[in-house]
């Protein structure tokens, strides 16, 4: 079928006949490694999943039959402690039935000191409770440049407190890298459905909106995010959106 695939035109496609049991392409190789209703045909569960995840350099997606089929083991596959073990901690929606059964939505921010997400937020979230890791720092007295481990544990008690109310909020922080997914994870598993807003804008107005901020973060420090900064890619959250602003 790939192959049928890329001679209609998709150029960009491989296709390559391997076992992902066995197959011995290096670590890493791929960003996602996807699983799509296949596990439960292949005899060696363990052996796939643990390939998949050695090649696959940020994420696994899996899925396995949601109904019971001529096996009645298949729709417990991603139950079994031996091989959920085998995710390194990742998220494991047991049993989740192909429709949104979360009881509301946390907003995660993502962007650079500067991008107006503070603004964003008082046009489009009006009402929403906010745990904003700038408010934390000031209230713990710790700049932008120190040790952000109590910021964040202290943001994330506040989170927590949300989530247990079943309280929609916003999450507003720069969230510049791929360790998002742990906050993604923390709302996922209270329940919450989870939408990315990623924010940019032109580096010269991103430096004058941040040089107005009551804790402007130092222009050498902006640029060492900057350096960092991974964008959120679509399969991040349940919905991701990236504005221009």
């Amino acid at each position: 079928m790939l192959a049928a695939i890329h001679d209609g035109g998709v150029e960009n496609l491989t296709a390559l006949n391997a076992s992902i049991c066995d197959w011995d392409a290096p670590e890493a190789s791929f960003d996602v490694v996807t699983l799509l209703e296949v596990l439960e045909h292949i005899p060696d569960v363990a052996a796939a999943v643990g390939n998949a995840v050695r090649l696959a350099r940020r994420y696994v997606v899996v899925t396995v039959p949601s109904k019971p089929d001529d096996n009645p083991e298949h729709i417990h596959l991603l139950t079994k402690p031996a091989l959920t073990a085998l995710f390194k901690g990742g998220s494991v929606w047991r049993d989740q039935a192909l429709f949104d059964d979360s009881w509301g939505e946390v907003i995660l921010m993502c962007g650079l000191p500067g991008t107006g997400k503070d603004a964003w937020i008082r046009a489009s979230c009006p009402g929403l409770p906010v745990v904003s890791l700038d408010d934390v720092r000031l209230e713990l007295d710790v700049t932008p440049t120190q040790s952000q481990g109590q910021v964040v544990q202290a943001a994330r008690e506040r989170a927590r407190a949300l989530l247990r109310q079943r309280q929609p909020f916003v999450w507003n922080a720069t969230s510049l890298t791929a360790l998002r997914a742990q906050q993604v994870g923390l709302f996922e598993d209270y329940g919450a459905r989870v939408r990315v807003v990623f924010l940019e804008t032109a580096w010269d107005e991103n430096l004058r909106r941040n040089a107005g901020r009551r804790d402007a973060v130092p222009e050498d420090v902006i640029d060492g995010m900057l350096a960092r900064l991974e964008p959120p890619e679509r399969w991040e959250a349940q919905a991701v959106e990236w504005l221009c602003v």
